[in-house]
């Protein structure tokens, strides 16, 4: 009895840790895909707020200005997501550190505005992402290193 019980005992044991080994194994995601997951959140309430209004009265006096907002908002998404996945193909190092801020902030940016009625106050979008283009310049309020940065390593 006390050798079967040692046995369930082990065998506990080693399922907690196959769960612990499986939950660290998510923290290893690049910044990148991390990012990607949290535009595929935003998408996600967007589209909830959209079928939000949708649901309301044709009559509604501010439906159509939401719409509107709303489309505004999925449109920079949509550029944001574009500008995700350029990064890695046109920037290096710190570049696309830098980069990786602009978005997560663009995605921020969109979930605070997201529930907002058209005459609402809106927190806006960050310079560096200025006409849904992604601009890393050191006008736009861009710290670090930028596309108009002299290189990190002098070339030889």
């Amino acid at each position: 009895m006390r050798n079967v019980m040692m046995k369930v005992v082990m065998l506990a044991v080693l399922c907690l840790l196959g769960v612990q080994l499986l939950a660290l194994g998510g923290c290893s995601q690049s910044r990148q895909a991390k990012l990607e997951r949290k535009g595929e959140a935003v998408r996600a309430s967007l589209i909830k707020e959209r079928n939000r209004v949708l649901a309301m009265p044709a009559g509604t006096a501010d439906r159509a200005g939401r719409l509107a907002h709303l489309e505004g908002l999925h449109n920079t998404l949509s550029a944001a997501n574009v500008g995700l996945g350029t990064v890695p193909l046109l920037l290096q190092g710190s570049q696309q550190d830098v980069a990786f801020d602009v978005i997560e902030e663009v995605y921020a940016t969109i979930e605070w505005n997201t529930p907002l009625a058209p005459g609402d106050a809106m927190r806006p979008i960050p310079a560096a992402f200025a006409n849904n283009t992604l601009n890393l310049s050191p006008g736009n309020g861009v710290r670090g290193p930028t596309l108009h940065s002299p290189p990190l390593v002098a070339p030889k």
